[in-house]
């Protein structure tokens, strides 16, 4: 079963564990389990569980299995039975609850179950701890992150993960300084690390520094770094940085057109520039395009008064049968409140899905129909 597992047949793992019930122990539970998992097949799981003798639900790494295969199906309400029910809660117990709260978009269940943590705990934990204050960023995660990183001990500090998520959660914090004195500590610093410095930059807006700091990286760059470069050259758009984006450009190799994400970037940029062309050619070499890709391109005309373009692209967007995400809305709002034709912007949104508008779409249309009228 491990070896199907391994290889991903899935289906095939649960064949030999339906052939073997009668025989089966923890261990075959505990993969069959995983498998599930893999497949979201939670009728398959739900009857496993059933299946299960008292003395084997009692198992602590077959209920870590049940924890993670009740979270990954959404159902935190009985992965938070089980825990509870837990005599002897380990790490990977812990960590189960973790990934699960944040997967479940539930960060905040992630502080209150590590202030409750009585067992000694170990780099992975901290990890995710610290994937859930960045998520956050109120005044509670802020606290307990600072204390967490203020409490590791010297033998965490060798782990360049924990390493990259105390950088993340010290750019997220705003502590740049101190982002920027654990980056220079650290020895192995890898290209997540390079990452989460120049994001932190970028997003702390010292955009200067992302590309100071993409030059002096001894590493190979890849996909990742190039979007954050990217992005901190079309924040920035002074001449000296578009000389330095097109030499990025230039050199960056050309199998990275591949990467979606990365070609959306370069489409900003190129926006930001004002170098529409450039934006065109890149955009109509995209096989696959997405809603973000047509979301750059249309934000894109919208910065470069290229309003018409805006509609004509919108049009071909609802073509595609593609998802509207709220930042081609935004755009459009943009777009109609320059335009400045009443006809034009009745039309935009009688197609805006307006069951729960955020805060920005409410303001954005606000502001538009303050100019029209």
């Amino acid at each position: 079963m491990k070896k199907l597992i391994d290889s991903q047949q899935y289906r095939q793992a649960l064949a030999i564990f339906d052939r073997q019930l009668s025989i089966g122990d923890q261990i075959t539970f505990t993969l069959a389990l995983k498998a599930c998992t893999k497949l979201n097949d939670y009728q398959y799981g739900i009857r496993i569980h059933q299946q299960l003798s008292l003395k084997a639900i009692e198992d602590p790494y077959l209920q870590t299995s049940l924890i993670h295969f009740y979270m990954q199906c959404h159902n935190i309400d009985q992965a938070d039975k089980i825990f509870s029910t837990m005599k002897n809660k380990t790490v990977y117990a812990y960590g189960a609850m973790f990934k699960g709260y944040i997967s479940n978009n539930m960060p905040e269940k992630v502080l209150e179950l590590f202030e409750k943590i009585s067992i000694k705990i170990d780099e992975l934990i901290i990890i995710l701890l610290f994937n859930a204050c960045a998520k956050l960023c109120n005044n509670r995660a802020i606290k307990t992150g600072r204390d967490a990183l203020n409490r590791l001990p010297t033998s965490f500090l060798q782990n360049q993960k924990l390493i990259n998520a105390a950088i993340d959660i010290l750019m997220k914090f705003g502590d740049v300084n101190q982002a920027e004195v654990v980056f220079e500590t650290t020895q192995n610093k890898t290209l997540v690390t390079y990452g989460a410095m120049m994001q932190g930059y970028v997003t702390n807006d010292l955009s200067d520094k992302a590309l100071d700091l993409f030059e002096k990286n001894p590493l190979k760059s890849n996909e990742v770094l190039y979007a954050i470069v990217y992005n901190a050259c079309a924040s920035l758009s002074n001449e000296k940085v578009i000389q330095l984006g097109k030499k990025i450009f230039d050199e960056m190799p050309k199998r990275y057109l591949h990467d979606n994400v990365l070609v959306n970037s370069i489409i900003h940029m190129f926006m930001s520039f004002g170098e529409i062309e450039i934006a065109e050619n890149l955009f109509s070499n995209i096989k696959d395009k997405t809603s973000y890709t047509y979301g750059a391109m249309i934000n894109g005309y919208k910065n470069n008064q290229e309003l018409q373009k805006c509609l004509l692209l919108f049009e071909q967007v609802k073509k595609e049968n593609l998802i509207i995400e709220e930042p081609i809305f935004l755009s459009l709002i943009g777009a109609c409140s320059q335009i400045g034709i009443r006809s034009i912007c009745e039309h935009i949104v009688r197609q805006i899905p307006l069951s729960q508008p955020s805060i920005y779409l409410q303001n954005a249309l606000i502001n538009m129909w303050v100019r029209i009228f």
